[in-house]
């Protein structure tokens, strides 16, 4: 519920939301015209439509004027089922903003394998069908809008969701039969191998920089792989272009102003080419460096490969927040260390659609400088004696690639649950935690520094 709060107490069209003034849901057109909208959202990976606002100004337009009825959930789904095959599912909510409004929010779930199409048409006028056109498959655009799909490029986007969710479920039967442990070993192997190798390179990095030994035994090292068929490489001089968009992509789950993969572009803090043979390959990579220049707070180092491996370290950022306990490392915020491995997650999300075929993607995290730290948060009460007695913790998994944007909050507690038991053997923070969690995540909001 928090995520849709933030939609009405912050108002922002995307491709993925769709604010609307109240309609009047007992006219056939007005029917036909959501309709259309929820066709579009579905065949785009899902969103949400927003009532209540005015779409000018996006400023709350007042109560619904309308039989609070027409927007049951049975309503809704009505209209679906009347236009659309396969109808997808909506869930209706209705939330108060900050100032007071009222509005109701339809989350409109994903297309499965098959996409969404118009089965019935709105009523004519002047020979033409008004809202929705029976046989036409709609997609969001930019504007944003709902409108035909009318090109090549936008049938390529849409069949290739269709195919990988079709294919991600296929593939993840198929291994739960045969537990193709040699795969999973060799994939582990050189994610592990690419994940120690950048410890080192980081520890040399330190050391360079003349910087406080600590930030080696107090950090966080997350790491990623993308296994995609027949090993697909993205072209290496599109890399750092790719680095900045994904850069921007996943602001919409976390955006701090200082993201754990941030491109800068001045020297000597901008990305470049490396290789390392401690990797297990000669493949060239995108390293950032962060410790290079000393009149920033960065701590940070980081590696994207073409291949779809990607590492970034840093220091425990609450041990900078200048406060008695966390600047002498007594203390270590839960809530940090969910947002920074929910961040890793959209990463490699966004950087696995950049493949024509990603099947799945394994994940390996490391935190060090644990022992003797307590469980705290500026804005969380944790209470006492949640005290780690381990120096160290490593958590890894591997998920189809689907399950990445349908399943994230899941994976993002499975990653984080060893290190919770390191504080407390029956502490879990659930799926349902991570996502409501998630709400705090983007303190800057909609706005994109």
């Amino acid at each position: 519920m928090d995520e849709i709060q933030e939609l009405v107490d912050n108002p922002y069209e995307t491709l993925t939301a769709e604010y609307k003034e109240w309609l009047d849901l007992s006219d056939s057109v007005q029917r036909a015209k959501l309709a259309r909208h929820i066709a579009a959202l579905a065949n785009t990976g899902g969103g949400r439509i927003v009532f209540g606002f005015r779409d000018r100004d996006l400023t709350p337009s007042g109560p619904n004027p309308f039989n609070a009825n027409l927007y049951s959930r049975d309503a809704i789904a009505g209209i679906s089922k009347r236009f659309l095959d396969p109808s997808p599912e909506c869930v209706v909510s209705t939330v108060t903003s900050s100032i007071g409004s009222e509005h109701v929010v339809v989350t409109v779930q994903p297309h499965g394998a098959t996409p969404v199409c118009a089965k019935a048409s709105g009523p004519e006028k002047n020979g033409k069908p008004e809202g929705v056109s029976a046989g036409t498959y709609y997609i969001r655009k930019v504007g944003p809008e709902s409108a035909p799909i009318l090109s090549p490029f936008e049938w390529q986007q849409l069949i290739r969701r269709c195919v990988l969710h079709d294919r991600s479920a296929l593939l993840g039967a198929i291994n739960g039969i045969l537990k193709p442990e040699s795969r999973s070993d060799t994939v582990s192997e050189r994610l592990a191998k690419w994940h120690e190798a950048a410890r080192v390179a980081y520890g040399r990095a330190v050391k360079e920089a003349g910087v406080a030994d600590r930030l080696v035994e107090n950090s966080v090292h997350l790491s990623y792989l993308i296994s995609s068929d027949e090993d697909e490489r993205l072209p290496s001089d599109q890399l750092l272009e790719i680095a900045e968009q994904i850069n921007f992509e996943m602001r919409d789950r976390v955006n701090t102003g200082w993201s754990i993969f941030f491109p800068f572009r001045r020297a000597p803090i901008s990305p470049y080419f490396a290789s390392d043979g401690r990797t297990g390959d000669d493949e060239q990579f995108l390293e950032a460096n962060l410790l290079s220049e000393s009149r920033t707070d960065g701590t940070d180092f980081w590696r994207l490969s073409p291949d779809g491996r990607a590492t970034t370290i840093r220091a425990h950022r609450s041990d900078f927040w200048g406060q008695a306990g966390w600047n002498d490392r007594r203390l270590f915020s839960p809530n940090v260390a969910a947002r920074e491995v929910g961040e890793m997650v959209r990463h490699a999300q966004a950087f696995s659609e950049r493949f024509s075929r990603p099947m799945s993607i394994a994940f390996r995290c490391e935190w060090t400088g644990l022992k003797g730290r307590s469980l705290a948060d500026p804005n969380r009460d944790w209470g006492p004696g949640q005290t780690a007695r381990t120096e160290s913790v490593t958590s890894q998994g591997e998920w189809p690639f689907i399950q990445l944007t349908q399943d994230w909050p899941g994976i993002v507690a499975h990653l984080i649950g060893p290190l919770m038991r390191a504080f407390a053997p029956s502490l879990r923070l659930g799926e349902a935690w991570v996502r409501n969690e998630s709400a705090a995540w983007r303190p800057i909001g909609n706005q994109y520094p």
